[in-house]
């Protein structure tokens, strides 16, 4: 195995479904992403992936929550050389989210 970079670049997008005075709402997330692949010379390619994901994120104060998200997913890597990797599935995520006030 030697050494690899990636280089990825892309937009995502999320959605809350409800009113934002609530302590709980709902958050869809969509992204897409597409990348290089060098490994020094010996294989290069490129990717593209998406994602969507969407479930519930619970507030602990105005400015800090934490979300389970589900989703599917899907990447498709091609080489210079003619080989190609395909992935895609199912998705859960956890993390927290720290949103800046004024």
């Amino acid at each position: 195995m030697g050494n690899s970079s990636w280089l990825e670049i892309g937009a995502f997008g999320r959605w809350y479904l409800l009113q934002k005075d609530k302590n709980y709402n709902i958050v869809s997330d969509f992204s897409f992403q597409y990348g290089i692949q060098s490994n020094f010379g010996k294989n290069t390619g490129h990717s593209n992936s998406f994602r969507f994901l969407t479930g519930p994120e619970l507030y602990f104060n105005s400015s800090v929550g934490i979300e389970l998200l589900v989703g599917y997913g899907s990447r498709k890597e091609l080489y210079d050389d003619g080989n190609s990797n395909f992935y895609r599935g199912f998705l859960t995520t956890i993390g927290f989210q720290i949103h800046l006030e004024k």
